[in-house]
């Protein structure tokens, strides 16, 4: 939290306010640790963070100053924070059902900023940066850039709220199977 604010904001992707609201959100989720080497909340959720906005894999994670900790510390550490925001975060953030106010509302924001009736969201695919799987399906997940990964698709709406996510797509898969 010592970070000036666009530093911050350039490694983890969000600002400091939002990254306090996450943290008070997710550590009453997160389990109690009783040894005196613990790390803590804030420091999980940093590594879990950087994780994601950097999109690779733990080992640069853990060997970073910011959240300086062993790749099998930084794996247990993305596991546990991913695990939370599954169980409890997307199915309070993420939500694509509407109700016809809020979907015409939505529709109403395209139509007069860009003049495209109809539309109730915006869809884009991403490659998430993964280990390689290491069985005999290895070969499904070598995308077309190299690396292994999850081909990932996001909806957001007309205020960048994710609405929906699939992330079931090894990443060979094209983004038009996806």
């Amino acid at each position: 939290m010592e970070l000036p604010e666009t530093e911050f904001v350039a490694n983890f992707r969000i600002n400091k306010e939002i990254f306090q609201y996450i943290l008070n959100e997710l550590q009453e989720h997160m389990a109690p640790s009783h040894r005196s080497t613990h790390l803590s909340h804030q420091l999980k959720l940093a590594t879990f963070l950087r994780f994601l906005a950097t999109g690779s894999y733990q080992k640069s994670v853990g060997n970073e100053n910011i959240s300086s900790m062993g790749q099998s510390t930084a794996a247990k550490v993305i596991k546990e924070c991913l695990n939370i925001f599954e169980d409890h975060f997307c199915q309070k953030w993420v939500n694509f059902r509407r109700n016809n106010d809020e979907e015409n509302a939505v529709k109403e924001y395209f139509f007069e900023k860009y003049g495209i009736p109809g539309v109730i969201g915006c869809v884009d695919g991403t490659h998430v940066r993964i280990k390689s799987p290491g069985s005999d399906n290895h070969h499904l997940y070598l995308n077309r850039k190299g690396f292994y990964s999850v081909n990932v698709m996001a909806i957001c709406d007309h205020n960048m709220v994710i609405t929906f996510v699939d992330a079931r797509h090894p990443g060979a898969n094209h983004d038009s199977f996806v």
